[in-house]
């Protein structure tokens, strides 16, 4: 027994590619925002858990597929110490769609650019932040809206990550066990930053990232599904936001983000994801204030009467 289970975790872990066009897949997502002082302290906390349907809308060649995702839901709740927890049903992000795309081979990606003479993935990516700024056009304009853009770009930060999985895994024929593997993330390669305004704030917005570790670390069960387990984090993200119609109005600082990838075994899909981000800025205006905010991020599948049910 002792040698079959030796054997197994001395083999690497070859992701499964059992995609499907238009198998939907549905999620919840829970972010919780801490507000930290200067002492560490809680002075406020925001709470948004949603769930979402992602649809695989076409497959081209095992390199790509392209995705959507429709909210279905959203509830937002803000506590401040002694007061009572405010908590509101997000009607407006209902039916909300966005789109998206996952990499499932750099080679065979290449390949197809090279073929219809396109940088297909940078287009889509373009693409994507386009199609949310369009949709949430609508939003309130309420800065806790904006926590809605922050947990899109969680849910396609978990979908990159398993780009990252996929993509490795075709060049190198599988994962070795507990061997960190540093990503360079695609705007890193094209000293490009990800824009994150998208309509909310200044197009002088923006998230760049660091550089990226990614480690196979082993086996286990998440809603009685068999996964692959990998470790990431990544250090020293740039962030900037700036006010839509006063520049002098920013804040600047830095993320520094970890967690967790759940791979389904049977699917070589996203069951589960974590993320812990720790982001220290410093916002500027009519004075300057130090910004600590640590965050909890956890996004899974949902399945049977749970994933039937619009609560």
């Amino acid at each position: 027994m002792f040698t079959d289970f030796t054997k197994i975790l001395e083999a690497p872990f070859v992701a499964q590619s059992q995609f499907r066009a238009k198998e939907q897949i549905k999620f919840k997502i829970k972010m919780e925002n801490y507000y930290l002082n200067s002492l560490g302290r809680v002075y406020k906390l925001q709470k948004l858990n949603s769930e979402y349907m992602r649809t695989i809308e076409a497959i081209y060649e095992d390199a790509i597929m392209y995705v959507s995702y429709t909210w279905h839901n959203a509830r937002f709740e803000n506590r401040m110490p002694k007061k009572e927890s405010q908590k509101t049903e997000w009607t407006f992000i209902k039916d909300k769609t966005f789109q998206s795309h996952i990499i499932l081979s750099n080679e065979k990606l290449e390949g197809l650019n090279t073929r219809t003479n396109l940088n297909i993935s940078r287009e889509d990516h373009k693409n994507c932040l386009q199609s949310i700024e369009k949709e949430y056009s609508l939003f309130p304009k309420l800065p806790s809206s904006y926590l809605v853009v922050m947990q899109t770009f969680d849910i396609l930060a978990f979908e990159t990550y398993l780009s990252y999985i996929h993509s490795y895994n075709f060049t190198n024929n599988g994962w070795e066990l507990d061997k960190w593997i540093k990503i360079q993330p695609q705007e890193l390669e094209h000293m490009e930053s990800t824009n994150i305004g998208l309509g909310m704030y200044s197009n002088n917005s923006f998230f760049k990232n660091g550089k990226f570790n990614l480690k196979f670390t082993g086996y286990g069960k998440a809603h009685n599904k068999y996964c692959a387990i990998f470790d990431y984090y990544c250090d020293y993200s740039q962030v900037k936001m700036q006010d839509k119609d006063n520049p002098n109005v920013q804040r600047n600082g830095t993320s520094y983000y970890h967690g967790q990838i759940w791979i389904n075994l049977s699917t070589g899909d996203l069951e589960r994801g974590t993320m812990q981000e720790s982001y220290i800025a410093l916002q500027e205006g009519l004075s300057k204030k130090p910004i600590n905010i640590r965050r909890k991020v956890l996004c899974e599948t949902i399945e049977g009467e749970e994933a039937n049910s619009e609560n």
